[in-house]
């Protein structure tokens, strides 16, 4: 498959959404992810920009919430989830 350049065709595995800068994380997709899905509700008109600040921190406490409960469901030995939170402290559930 290709799409239509200025000047010519580009094969799709060409493009690139965003240049390559660094490893690739689950985590870093994940917070771009959070992150764009906030903005975009800003730019539609549907929300303020403190309410997707807000949304952000909700959302973290919750997935900490779910990753709890998940933890506690597993039988061997696991020493829990490890992450980075927005503000950037070290977590580990």
């Amino acid at each position: 498959m290709a799409v239509l350049g200025l000047n010519r065709i580009i094969p799709m595995y060409r493009l690139r959404a965003t240049p390559r800068c660094g490893k690739r994380t689950l985590l870093g997709e994940l917070n771009k992810l959070a992150s764009n899905v906030a903005t975009s509700r800003n730019i539609a008109g549907v929300h303020w920009r403190s309410d997707a600040v807000e949304s952000l921190k909700l959302g973290e406490v919750v997935a900490m919430s779910v990753l709890r409960d998940q933890k506690q469901t597993y039988t061997e030995n696991f020493s829990g989830f490890t992450f980075t939170k927005f503000d950037g402290t070290r977590v580990t559930i």
